[in-house]
């Protein structure tokens, strides 16, 4: 969990360097919005599950299954770049106040083609929960990415710096990976692991695809009602919101959902399993994730240059956005897909889908900007409450605990938006609102996630 946490403050470090040293960075960052927005779509279209179905799998581990799945990634890699640039002159089109998205599209996409490259040993370091090595290998890729990008930032500010900080990463990955590995990877087609992948990549992909209108669809359809620099000051929030959650969230996917499967392969209780394990994520996201929703203001103030500060109510409306996926969505989506039925993932994230069109649309002539932005924000619920059918329908329920966590956030969250704002109503800098912002949180929440922190210490020293 240290690894991942320094690779985040990493990240968010490099933004706050960027933001001044780079000139006009709130249009650069607009700019960047739409090119990572197109080239995170199209890497979801093109999902057919590797990641999933060699942690789910019980051939997994079996060097033709691996092999099998590293060939279909290396052609997926290749499949997102010739796609990138088919399709980027259509978003040069749609985007014409955006300059230079086709050049930057194409360029960023050919990151897929080296992570296609990347040994599928990072997924048995997920299979078999050794959590110290696949944070080791993000924390390696993530150092020579933000190595590259902050000195080319400072030869040569643009926003190329942040497109070859994206290829750096992916290089230093495909490289630590394969020398972290225990095997050489070669082109191989195993008919049967093949099926399995065509057998679950089908739900994945559809899944994976409405994903796409979840998760980045906001950035392309917001840049048409708001200016270039107020894209880039929505997504400098947006991104510092996900990047306190993404800790989270890996260690979710990383330690609670490789449980999960070992649990339904035995036979064991799926329900005590989701329950006991889905403490190690909650306790810790709600502290950081109620410090950014009552605080949020503060945080961007005390971080980013004046004109980033103005997006201090985005940052709070998108940490109540997070805790949704973090707390509740994430590990419930993996009992799922834990039992190999990834098709209520598809339905989830159709229905958000539905709900967003009709929440942004409704928002958005009822309040404007804002009223489009809380519209998405609350366009998770729908999604939550398929995820929740869909663990009722292989035994895993108990709602009453998730209203619970929900009026926990909610009350501890207002707490602390009533501190910041009293704080600053009475001209207290921002550097003492963060500090006080952060006392009820920790409060509530701390014991709880020191606890969480000490038992993977436990039992990573056990292991």
């Amino acid at each position: 969990m240290i690894g991942f946490g320094v690779g985040t403050l990493m990240r968010v470090g490099s933004s706050i360097v960027l933001t001044r040293v780079i000139p006009d960075a709130p249009s650069v960052y607009g700019v960047m919005a739409i090119v990572f927005s197109v080239y995170g779509g199209i890497l979801l279209f093109t999902d057919v599950g590797v990641s999933l179905l060699l942690t789910q799998n019980k051939r997994g581990a079996e060097p033709s299954f691996r092999n099998t799945a590293w060939t279909a990634q290396v052609l997926r890699g290749v499949s997102i770049w010739l796609l990138a640039i088919a399709l980027s002159p259509l978003f040069a089109a749609a985007y014409p106040d955006f300059p230079g998205v086709q050049q930057l599209v194409i360029v960023t996409a050919l990151a897929a083609v080296i992570g296609g490259f990347t040994s599928t040993s990072a997924h048995l370091f997920s299979r078999n929960m050794e959590v110290h090595r696949l944070a080791k290998l993000d924390l390696i890729a993530q150092l020579g990415g933000t190595t590259v990008t902050i000195t080319h930032a400072l030869l040569a500010p643009s926003p190329w710096a942040l497109v070859s900080g994206t290829l750096a990463t992916a290089a230093t990955r495909l490289v630590t990976s394969h020398l972290m590995s225990d095997m050489r990877q070669r082109f191989q087609w195993d008919r049967v692991a093949a099926s399995h992948l065509v057998t679950m990549g089908r739900w994945v992909f559809l899944s994976t695809a409405l994903a796409f209108a979840c998760h980045q669809a906001d950035r392309l359809l917001f840049a048409k009602m708001i200016t270039v620099e107020q894209l880039g000051i929505y997504s400098i929030a947006v991104r510092l919101a996900h990047a306190a959650a993404d800790v989270l969230r890996r260690l979710s996917g990383n330690v609670v959902y490789p449980i999960l499967c070992r649990a339904h392969h035995s036979g064991g209780d799926l329900s005590a399993a989701f329950f006991e394990n889905r403490a190690r994520v909650v306790a810790a996201a709600s502290m950081a994730l109620t410090f950014l929703c009552g605080g949020g203001a503060a945080v961007l103030d005390l971080l980013y240059e004046d004109e980033f500060a103005a997006g201090g109510w985005i940052l709070q409306i998108f940490a109540f956005y997070a805790w949704i996926d973090c707390c509740l969505l994430t590990p419930r989506l993996q009992v799922v897909l834990a039992k190999g039925q990834p098709r209520w993932s598809a339905a989830a994230n159709f229905t958000k889908v539905i709900a967003m069109i009709a929440l942004i649309w409704i928002g958005y002539n009822q309040f404007g900007f804002p009223g489009a932005v809380v519209g998405y924000a609350l366009a998770e619920l729908p999604r939550y409450a398929v995820t929740l059918w869909g663990c009722c329908d292989v035994g895993v329920s108990r709602p009453g605990t998730d209203l619970k966590l929900m009026l926990w956030f909610a009350a501890v969250s207002a707490g602390t938006f009533f501190i910041d704002q009293t704080l600053a109503e009475r001209g207290y800098n921002s550097l003492i609102r963060c500090f006080a912002a952060a006392i009820l949180p920790t409060v509530v929440w701390g014991r709880a996630a020191l606890q969480v922190f000490m038992t993977r210490k436990v039992d990573s020293a056990r292991n």
